[in-house]
């Protein structure tokens, strides 16, 4: 369930930003998108526990408390890269330009976020695998802004594709109906 809730003080995340990070925080992985992906890639290959034990031997604190500020332990990451798979990351430069990389490559849009849910969706079973997204309040969320409500719309139309339908659910509870804010916010 990803709550849109959001004080009016603080400006909101684009929809696509805030269903990646908390699906991603859901698997137990960080809230950073591109940390998110990097700790993916090496679950995937059976490397995240090598990679979490380097990086607390470097920086003397689990990876835990650590991965949501990239800024400060991107050198830890990268030593603990170049450690754990020298074939891949054969030097730290080589490391650091790979992870400045990942975070460059990262465009976190509907049609990523989509491809991705559907990979989660085939990693649990390739035929039965489903992810479902619950979003709470999402009227509350688009509020009167176009781009939300667009953005809401191609995340739906892109789970609509048939290469993703059936393997992405997209569930969303609002106080009152999208169609009764369209003409509303197609006025502003």
């Amino acid at each position: 369930v990803i709550n849109l809730l959001y004080p009016k003080t603080q400006e909101a995340p684009p929809l696509s930003w805030l269903i990646y990070t908390e699906f991603m925080a859901s698997q137990g992985f960080s809230r950073t998108p591109w940390v998110a992906e990097v700790e993916r890639h090496l679950k995937r290959d059976g490397l995240l526990g090598s990679f979490k034990q380097r990086v607390e031997e470097i920086e003397g604190r689990p990876w835990e408390e650590l991965r949501e500020t990239p800024l400060y332990t991107r050198m830890a990451m990268a030593e603990a890269l170049a450690k754990i798979e020298s074939r891949r990351w054969p030097s730290l430069d080589f490391a650091l330009k790979a992870l400045e990389d990942q975070e460059k490559e990262l465009q976190l849009n509907p049609q990523w976020l989509a491809e991705r849910l559907r990979e989660e969706a085939e990693a649990l079973d390739p035929v039965k695998g489903r992810v479902v997204l619950l979003l709470d309040e999402v009227t509350l969320y688009v509020g009167d802004s176009h781009d939300r409500l667009m953005e809401l719309q191609a995340i739906a139309e892109t789970i609509s594709q048939r290469h993703i339908l059936g393997k992405v659910w997209l569930i969303a509870t609002a106080q009152e109906a999208l169609e009764e804010k369209i003409p509303e916010i197609s006025r502003k």
